[in-house]
């Protein structure tokens, strides 16, 4: 668990990502905790959970992710300056 400026949040969470053995997941909340995204990756794909303005479940490729991260990271926290990044093992 560590704390990680907007700016350099992209791409920390994309090489975290990157490193993920299968079934771990990586949450990326706000500094209230009232908005979080967390991407499981599955074998083949990522699994995208946004809990935040908006609730969706989705999967994408791993050709997609870099510029989902982007996409979501300015979604979800447009205010924020700080971003927690957790990685944990999935237990499905």
């Amino acid at each position: 668990m560590s704390w990680v400026p907007l700016r350099s949040a992209e791409k920390s969470a994309y090489s975290l990502c990157m490193k993920m053995a299968e079934n771990h997941s990586l949450t990326i909340k706000s500094f209230k905790k009232d908005r979080s995204v967390e991407i499981t990756r599955l074998p083949q794909s990522y699994r995208i959970n946004e809990e935040g303005f908006e609730k969706q479940i989705y999967e994408i490729t791993e050709d997609n992710l870099k510029h989902e991260l982007k996409k979501i990271i300015e979604k979800e926290f447009p205010r924020s300056h700080q971003v927690m990044l957790t990685t944990r093992p999935r237990i499905l």
